[in-house]
């Protein structure tokens, strides 16, 4: 099942949730169940965090 999220940040700390998740996506790896797991920012949207996991 695909899955889409998005997050939203307090202004300056999108980069801290970046790094969580990132780490995240490392652990993810592992894991047979987990195909793809992308962390992904958008300029138009500063305090917003996306993630795609398949």
């Amino acid at each position: 099942m695909d899955k889409i999220e998005k997050f939203n940040v307090k202004e300056g700390e999108r980069d801290i949730l970046v790094t969580i998740l990132l780490e995240a996506a490392e652990a993810m790896k592992s894991l047979e169940e987990c195909e793809i797991y992308l962390v992904n920012i958008s300029d138009e949207e500063p305090n917003s965090v996306f993630v795609y996991e398949v």
